[in-house]
């Protein structure tokens, strides 16, 4: 994409309504007096709403009451411009942060063994000090979400060492590295409740989490000091090249390198700390959930951090305990009945629309449904000598579970994740009423039904 046409689509899509600009989140406003309690947040200017009625005085400490007078309608200038904190996260302290992350966990320990982490991350230090907007988020970030902020510190020790890999110039990998560190910086304006939902997301939860691309984008255009590639890279880092990504559903054709680096490193850390962050796992378990989604992600990228994970030499650790193995593949085998009657549904009720009708969204939601059963057919989940594998297993006392039956698990896994992000793409179509395709909305709400035949959810009004 070139530059006046993301200017263009950045315009457009995420800064229409200026006003946005001078509203902080609830969940934000809270997290700052929750630092507080620590760090003290202190106003730098008189905090007033566009009435000029001042709410908070310059100097004085934002307090859990300040923060209900703050919250009650539009500042003449964003809270986070008006504040700072007492005691901010700062070049030292993320060097630290980076290199403990690298210490504790066996993956990049194994990779950076022989590098300076002082020569490799001492620009993206020296920048972050430089950036107070910045540093103020990512200081919240970890102090409120210390769980999100190690994701961000691993998918910056991932994107150096894929960056590396790809010899990418010095001012390229720079951004590269600011973008991964402030890429879900406005996480912190999601509703904790939603933030930390175990369950299945609603429709307008799910909406919820897909707007911090476009607030981040806001808060990042907003920092002097911040490039236009870095906000570009943070715009697209859910966009997908078969273009079933969010927000604007755009394809490899319209992305930039850049943005689809961090997309592929953003998805590969997710998985990781989704599934397997935990002592049983590795990030050598997340291969066969990255070749499932090959088709979402640049193929150059793709190999080049595959061929990271494998160098590692990091071994790929047993799933299940021993003693739960027949019920472990009696589950997967119901699963993986009801996912394959699912998809056959599916695809039918999809391709049976046509593809000529123009509409982009439900190119991508087709592009989506294609994918996943395509994926589907084309692994062994599909074939029968599989099944009759776990029929075997669910009925004897075996007590060993081939590292084929594990890593179809671990597909399975993300194949229910697709599925249910259908669910939501499906849900967030219809509400959307169009009286020019009423046969097509007739056609989408019996592929959501069947759906929610296999996720388990409510049936669709």
């Amino acid at each position: 994409m070139t530059k006046d046409s993301f200017d263009s689509v950045f315009i457009d899509n995420f800064c229409v309504n200026q006003g946005d600009k001078f509203i902080t989140s609830r969940a934000y406003i809270n997290y700052l007096v929750g630092n507080g309690a620590r760090h003290k947040v202190i106003a730098t200017v008189d905090i007033s709403d566009i009435s000029h009625n001042i709410l908070l005085s310059k100097n004085a400490e934002l307090t859990a009451t300040a923060a209900d007078d703050i919250d009650t309608g539009l500042l003449s200038q964003p809270l986070e411009m008006s504040i700072h904190l007492s005691q901010p996260l700062d070049s030292s302290g993320l060097m630290r942060d980076l290199q403990s992350c690298i210490e504790q966990d066996p993956f990049f320990f194994s990779l950076y063994d022989r590098h300076d982490s002082n020569e490799l991350f001492g620009g993206l230090c020296s920048v972050f000090a430089e950036l107070p907007l910045l540093q103020q988020k990512i200081t919240i970030m970890a102090d409120q979400l210390p769980e999100l902020y190690r994701r961000s510190l691993s998918c910056c020790l991932l994107m150096q060492l894929v960056a590396m890999e790809m010899r990418l110039p010095k001012a390229q990998k720079q951004n590269l590295l600011l973008a991964a560190l402030s890429h879900d910086v406005a996480m912190l304006d999601v509703d904790p409740s939603v933030l930390n939902k175990r369950t299945v997301l609603l429709a307008d939860e799910w909406e919820q989490i897909q707007s911090h691309v476009e607030r981040g984008c806001r808060l990042l255009s907003l920092i002097e000091g911040i490039n236009q590639e870095v906000v570009l890279a943070v715009a697209e880092h859910h966009e997908r090249c078969d273009g079933t990504g969010y927000p604007l559903g755009q394809v490899e054709s319209e992305l930039s390198i850049d943005g689809q680096l961090l997309a592929l490193v953003d998805s590969v850390t997710a998985i990781y700390f989704n599934h397997f962050n935990n002592p049983s796992h590795s990030w050598r378990d997340t291969l066969p959930i990255i070749k499932l989604n090959e088709q979402g992600y640049f193929n150059r990228s793709l190999e080049l951090l595959n061929g990271l994970i494998r160098r590692s030499v990091l071994p790929l650790r047993s799933i299940v305990n021993q003693q739960w193995i027949p019920a472990f593949a009696e589950a997967l085998l119901e699963q993986n009945l009801r996912m394959n009657s699912c998809f056959s549904q599916l695809k039918k009720a999809l391709t049976s629309i046509g593809f000529r009708h123009g509409d982009r969204r439900l190119h991508a939601l087709q592009n989506l449904m294609l994918h996943i059963a395509t994926s589907f057919k084309g692994s062994m989940l599909s074939d029968e000598g599989f099944r009759k594998k776990l029929e075997a297993l669910s009925t004897s006392s075996s007590n060993d579970l081939s590292s084929s039956i594990e890593d179809a698990s671990l597909l399975q896994q993300e194949m229910d994740y697709h599925l249910r992000r259908l669910s939501h793409m499906l849900n967030s179509y219809l509400a959307v009423d169009n009286p020019l395709y009423l046969e097509v909305n007739l056609k989408l709400k019996a592929c959501l039904e069947t759906v929610h035949e296999y996720t388990g959810q409510d049936s669709p009004n």
